[in-house]
């Protein structure tokens, strides 16, 4: 999975579907961390008949805003003609929670 990063990060750890992974930065999700977040779901919902994809803004205290995706823990299993059904869902989350996102950006969040 590829990702770009502004480089304001201490560390990020990214995954993708077929694994589980955080989004945490260094001291935010550590044992004994303290600091607070808010999040908001920008797009969630279900790629396949089985698994669900989500879309968070995560805001935590003292660090910029970050947007979480967090994928099936399992790989997601389609045959080949629901495929191009799949991958559309999926576009779909992603645009929506684009939307979300340029929305709140809009009206200042």
């Amino acid at each position: 999975m590829w990702a770009w990063l502004s480089g304001q990060f201490d560390h990020i750890h990214i995954s993708g579907p077929g694994g589980v992974g955080s989004t945490g930065l260094r001291g935010l999700d550590a044992p004994g961390g303290t600091a607070s977040q808010s999040s908001t779901t920008l797009a969630h919902g279900p790629i396949n008949g089985a698994d669900t994809l989500t879309i968070e803004l995560i805001q935590p205290d003292n660090h910029p805003p970050v947007v979480r995706i967090v994928w099936p823990a399992a790989p997601t299993i389609v045959g080949p003609k629901r495929f191009p059904d799949t991958a559309a869902t999926v576009a779909q989350l992603f645009a929506r929670a684009h939307i979300v996102l340029a929305a709140l950006k809009a009206h200042g969040r």
